[in-house]
């Protein structure tokens, strides 16, 4: 028997296999990762949860016509076999995800939590590091990131020549 499949199922899957939090995909953020997310979310609405663009588009916190685009662009782009069969992974989990909240189990998407990737690739050294999923390395660029753009700069101050 095959799962019945929610948005929340979905929307779960799309943002796992991207690293980003689930309700990034409701926002307004443009960066690729996000956007990448939400266009599959539309997509995966319409094709698998069977939804309505309009229902899809209200789940994700967007209009019908936005719905329409996203799974109009997926569309295209599922012409490359290197696409589909990213999608199809995507599908996998989200039909995982689906079939665990239906046997009680409330799957959610994985905290990526910097701090502790980072730990455990240190104490576990090199076969830890390269064991780090793709998933964790993208937390570990977006927090070295997050922590450049908060670092104060500082201008030098230039000493005058008449004091």
């Amino acid at each position: 028997m095959s799962a019945s499949v929610t948005m929340r199922d979905i929307i779960t899957g799309c943002a796992t296999h991207y690293a980003v939090e689930p309700g990034l995909l409701s926002s307004h953020r443009r960066d690729h990762l996000v956007l990448s997310a939400r266009m599959l979310a539309f997509w995966f609405g319409a094709s698998l949860a069977r939804l309505t663009f309009a229902e899809v588009g209200e789940a994700l916190g967007w209009d019908e016509h936005r719905a329409q685009t996203c799974f109009a662009t997926v569309e295209a782009r599922r012409r490359s076999p290197a696409f589909r069969e990213m999608m199809d992974g995507v599908e996998t989990a989200i039909l995982a995800i689906a079939r665990l909240r239906e046997l009680g189990m409330n799957p959610r998407a994985p905290s990526l939590d910097p701090r502790s990737i980072a730990e455990r690739i240190l104490a576990g050294g090199e076969r830890a590091a390269g064991m780090a999923s793709i998933h964790e390395i993208h937390a570990l660029c977006q927090a070295v990131l997050a922590a450049d753009d908060a670092r104060p700069t500082f201008e030098p101050q230039l000493e005058s020549a008449h004091g």
